[in-house]
């Protein structure tokens, strides 16, 4: 089994609960939601992972599954995936 760094661990902890700070930070800076850019809706967890048009073709090529508990699951393959997804659309370090 591949070594996880500390970073990813919590990256993909806090999608699990659905609270990063990119998806919640707003509520802690007294802020507007984020709205999705190409979506135009509000920024969630689900919304990024599984319903946004924008990434539709990197969570194809990184095999993000359709489910949320699928592609955020435990197996290494879905960990795998999932942080390939995070570095190709360049947000692996601003969800913490």
């Amino acid at each position: 089994m591949e070594l996880i760094l500390p970073e990813k661990k919590l990256n993909l902890t806090q999608l699990r609960i659905g609270h990063t700070r990119l998806t919640h930070g707003h509520s802690m800076n007294k802020e507007e939601k984020i709205i999705c850019a190409s979506c135009e809706v509000a920024l969630t967890v689900k919304h990024l992972l599984i319903k946004c048009r924008q990434t539709k073709t990197v969570k194809n090529i990184c095999n993000i599954p359709k489910f949320l508990s699928q592609s955020l699951g435990q197996d290494e393959t879905a960990i795998k995936n999932m942080t390939s997804f995070l570095k190709e659309i360049n947000i692996e370090n601003i969800l913490y």
